[in-house]
């Protein structure tokens, strides 16, 4: 099994978005994960387990199936260097329809706020436009875990929200495109740190 190579067009987009999670201050130095579906529909670009989102290089985004891999060695060794939150990532992709982009970051109002609350509910016209309401998903293993693989993709398909927060991990957001997953991590962000600031 060969896997194709990584377009030069979606390595520039996913490296520019890496840049930018991570001067905005939403990830830390190799924090985070971004994955793409190819136009095929039967390959996921995904960065590299341990990449540094803020300043990827050749090698750093790798190319995995759409479908999980059974004993195939090379499907395999494939989701092996793949960020350990790909089964996530796959999880999403194959159940909330117009998947064609997920953003995961470690955004840090964010991440706060979801320890002490079940879902955060944005103060400003704008946040509430896009998000009005994005639930916290609590499970007992947060990285690289099955069950939020299992749990997460129904709370974005029952809530209709697209993007949920892993308590005390992180957003993963859903999208068209990989800017428009971003934009409701970045704003669920904004979002978070004005309630703090209000709270205070």
């Amino acid at each position: 099994m060969t896997y194709p190579a990584v377009p030069p067009k979606t390595f520039t987009q996913m490296q520019e978005l890496g840049h930018d999670l991570f001067v905005s201050g939403l990830i830390s130095s190799h924090g985070g994960n971004v994955s793409m579906l190819d136009d095929s529909g039967k390959n996921i670009f995904i960065t590299r387990s341990g990449s540094a989102l803020g300043r990827l290089r050749d090698g750093d985004i790798v190319t995995v199936g759409y479908d999980y891999p059974d004993s195939n060695e090379a499907a395999l060794a494939a989701d092996a260097e793949a960020s350990i939150e790909l089964v996530v990532h796959r999880a999403l992709y194959h159940a909330v329809p117009e998947t064609y982009a997920v953003v995961h970051a470690h955004s840090l109002f964010t991440t706060l706020l979801s320890l002490k609350q079940d879902s955060i509910e944005p103060l400003d016209s704008e946040s509430k436009h896009f998000i009005p309401s994005v639930p916290v998903l609590d499970v007992a293993e947060t990285i690289a875990s099955a069950e939020v693989a299992r749990l997460l993709p129904q709370v974005i398909l029952d809530t209709g929200c697209p993007i949920a927060v892993v308590r005390g991990h992180g957003p993963f957001a859903v999208g068209r495109t990989l800017e428009e997953a971003w934009r409701y991590v970045s704003i669920l962000e904004m979002s978070s740190r004005m309630i703090h600031e209000y709270r205070r």
